[in-house]
């Protein structure tokens, strides 16, 4: 692919992201801002979020602090990770590091 056709990809896949209401334009053309978060309650969906998150980070473990700002999972927001909200999910781990640093690791 050469880079006219990358560039073109790309507005297109931006181009979704404002029509879906994720993104906005903004004065400059080919620069666009946050609109819309969605914060995630659904224990069974951040759950699958996180794992995801995981599986595009290349990382088998992670700390769950830096899981929940990760640009991967914009534009949703998962409020708050607790353990004891995951516990049915077979594929995930918690563990805490050092004094208080707690950790998820992805099973395999």
């Amino acid at each position: 692919m050469n880079g006219k056709q990358y560039r073109a990809r790309r507005t297109r896949v931006l181009r979704c992201f404002v029509d879906w209401g994720v993104l906005q334009d903004t004065s400059e053309i080919g620069v666009y801002q946050p609109r819309l978060t969605q914060l995630i309650d659904n224990r069974k969906l951040a759950a699958w979020l996180v794992e995801a998150a995981l599986v595009a980070s290349d990382f088998d473990s992670q700390a769950l602090s830096v899981i929940s700002q990760t640009p991967a999972l914009f534009p949703f927001i998962i409020n708050s990770i607790n353990p004891r909200d995951f516990e049915t999910n077979q594929r995930l781990e918690f563990f805490h590091q050092g004094l208080d640093e707690r950790m998820v690791m992805l099973m395999h």
